[in-house]
């Protein structure tokens, strides 16, 4: 590794920008949206075109971030402290952040670091909404749900203290991670986007462990609502009866729709129709079939409300999702 500011980054696996061409411009290059009286608002469309994986990864290098620099984004933004030390301020409030700290900041918060000169990091940059990730079994992890947060789990949740600090084992190995997935993104083979978002799983479920308390089950939810899910998950394409939910959670009507958002921190019908979304996105970029017959085997009632539902969640349409892919 190089040195920076006259500093050795032995234990960086993340190279800096000068050593390979991994993450583009630093965060205080981004485009910055001002509204008045408010903190610059960054936005991941900076780096990641429309239609490509909402995903992105920056390594800030020893000393190079700027100072007092208070801003919010667009995005969520996944940040492991690399090297040194660094006071945060996050809403009025301060911590003191170290190596090996992991901290993950919601959009529309503002923050930002104080003396920056001492501190490097790198920053895992992702767009919930539009990953449409099979959460499966995910929120058995108590954890999770601090990196893929509810509606309702947004409210209570503090971006002021970390995560979890990594000890040197760990530390190394999460790095590792961040790099394959950083060379993935910024690389030219086929599937990169899809190998991409595999080590983001990967990293988000490895860090969900690491942080999970020693009581491994999380009280007040049945069991038997995972076999809901599970039926969820091979059967969204089709329409689900809450009733036959309810009977494979054993429990009732009224319960399922608590409990089943309790365990994944979606209702059912928003987790249903991120499952269909995220089938409709391999369809349009691995076939070639018409939109018409992609809503239909995804689910939807008709391609309009495809196309309605899919211009909400991604501002575009889904030709223009495939067409702009094709063109990448």
């Amino acid at each position: 590794m190089s040195t920076t500011n006259g500093k050795n980054n032995s234990d960086q696996i993340i190279p800096s920008p000068e050593e390979i061409s991994l993450m583009s411009i630093p965060i205080r290059e981004m485009k910055r949206r001002n509204s008045s009286g408010t903190p610059p608002y960054l936005t991941l469309e900076d780096h990641v075109p429309n239609g490509s994986i909402p995903l992105w990864v920056q390594p800030v290098p020893y000393g190079t971030s700027d100072n007092r620099f208070f801003h919010a984004h667009d995005f969520t933004e996944l940040a492991i402290i690399t090297e040194g030390e660094v006071d945060h301020i996050v809403n009025n409030e301060t911590v003191h952040l170290r190596k090996g700290d992991v901290i993950c900041i919601p959009p529309g918060i503002p923050h930002g670091y104080l003396d920056c000169s001492h501190m490097a990091l790198v920053n895992v940059l992702y767009d919930i909404p539009r990953l449409a990730l099979p959460c499966f079994d995910a929120f058995d992890l108590s954890k999770f749900n601090l990196f893929f947060p509810s509606q309702q789990a947004k409210e209570n949740l503090s971006p002021l203290s970390p995560i979890l600090h990594l000890n040197d084992n760990d530390f190394q190995k999460i790095l590792g991670i961040v790099n394959d997935c950083a060379t993935e993104i910024n690389g030219s083979r086929l599937g990169k986007g899809l190998m991409a978002l595999f080590h983001f799983v990967h990293l988000i479920i490895t860090l969900s462990r690491l942080a999970q308390p020693d009581d491994m089950a999380r009280p007040g939810i049945p069991e038997r609502i995972g076999v809901a899910i599970d039926y969820v998950n091979r059967h969204f394409s089709e329409n689900i009866s809450i009733e036959k939910l309810a009977q494979l959670a054993y429990t009732s009507k009224r319960s399922i729709f608590r409990l089943f958002k309790q365990k994944t921190g979606m209702n059912i019908k928003a987790y249903v129709q991120k499952l269909r979304l995220q089938k409709a996105y391999t369809m349009l970029l691995c076939t070639n079939e018409p939109v018409k017959k992609i809503a239909w085997q995804c689910g939807f009632s008709s391609d309009h409300r495809f196309c309605k539902v899919f211009h909400d969640v991604n501002n575009c349409t889904p030709l223009e999702f495939r067409n702009h892919a094709k063109k990448e």
